[in-house]
């Protein structure tokens, strides 16, 4: 039997939008025959119901996306809750694709910064 590769569809927000419009075209585009798809959501959402009608494992990791308001200080409570949290996630993240021996990885999105 021919070795199975996974790919890791790594959404930046759990709800059905225009890059995550693309990325369940993609994983259509690229069909079950010989693929594992695995999707990382940062919460529940109604992306969940759409990748699991396609076949797609969905797997919560909660991170926040890379975004800041235009006159917002990097460094305030807020910046510090997000690294720490976005470092679980990296670890996280991490654990998924050694146990699933993740071989691609892909995000649409410039805002994905786990």
């Amino acid at each position: 039997m021919a070795h199975v590769k996974t790919i890791l569809w790594a959404a930046h927000e759990a709800n059905v939008s225009g890059a995550n419009f693309a990325l369940l075209e993609y994983i259509e585009a690229c069909g079950n025959d010989g693929l594992r798809h695995l999707m990382v959501l940062p919460h529940e959402g109604n992306m969940r119901k759409k990748a699991e009608a396609l076949g797609v494992a969905v797997i919560i990791i909660p991170f926040y996306y890379w975004t800041r308001e235009r006159d917002e200080s990097f460094f305030n409570k807020k910046f510090l809750r997000v690294q720490i949290r976005n470092f679980i996630a990296v670890c996280s993240f991490l654990r998924v694709i050694l146990k699933y021996r993740v071989n691609l990885i892909y995000t649409n999105t410039i805002t994905f910064n786990v």
